[in-house]
């Protein structure tokens, strides 16, 4: 089934949302998605990353922002920010991501706070570790607005996309921001291995242009 198609199984659900939006019961309307079960065709299950022979239940992303929508009307990204962490030749990208809906009451636009870690022990695998992390953290942003979007689906959380578990220990002595290591680049060659992360979309403007300052100035000091 296509995405039309599952969010036709939720159409009950909807119903009763739209009812109580209608009457400006926005308390109950919040209450009602936070104690609704998706419907079973939203959920799929995959293996888990973390326990070998385990499995966790899901909802796609996809799927989950266009429930979001059908509800309140819009979603969009806010902004996104990206933290790498190194330790002992492994390397971890942890994303904060600002998801904002239009609040049914129009009150504005309210905001959901997602955070995911997704780990690799390649630097190449940086280009899609990013983006990766970014999603997922979408999708623990949206969690939040309850059981119909999956909140309780498990028990216990784990990271959805993860590689490889990164030791904890020390770990937030050895955090650089993704600014702080394009600055820390000692030469061009250091620098390029940022490429792949700084050319993705999720990436701001200005770490662009940090990354663009920052290639000058190696080139500049290189031909003196």
């Amino acid at each position: 089934m296509n995405t039309l198609e599952l969010l036709k199984k939720a159409e009950p659900i909807f119903k009763e949302i739209d009812k109580l939006a209608s009457e400006g019961k926005f308390s109950a309307l919040m209450d009602l998605i936070d104690r609704a079960e998706p419907p079973t065709e939203w959920i799929i299950e995959l293996p888990s990353k973390i326990e070998s022979g385990a499995s966790y239940k899901t909802i796609p992303l996809d799927l989950m922002e266009a429930a979001v929508r059908r509800i309140f009307g819009g979603s969009r990204i806010i902004d996104t920010s990206l933290t790498i962490s190194q330790d002992k030749g492994k390397f971890a990208v942890t994303a904060i991501v600002k998801y904002g809906y239009p609040f049914i009451s129009k009150e504005g636009i309210s905001q959901l706070v997602g955070v995911a870690t997704v780990c690799t022990s390649d630097i190449a695998m940086m280009e899609l570790t990013s983006p990766k992390a970014v999603s997922m953290a979408v999708k623990n942003a949206i969690k939040q607005l309850g059981g119909l979007f999956g909140k309780y689906l498990n028990r216990i959380e784990e990271a959805e996309f993860a590689i490889e578990e990164l030791p904890k220990a020390n770990l937030e002595d050895k955090i650089d921001t993704l600014e702080e290591c394009l600055n820390n680049c000692k030469t061009i060659d250091e620098l390029k291995t940022y490429r792949k992360i700084v050319s993705s979309k999720s990436i701001s403007p200005h770490i662009q242009g940090i990354y663009e300052n920052k290639l000058r100035e190696l080139k500049a000091t290189k031909n003196d």
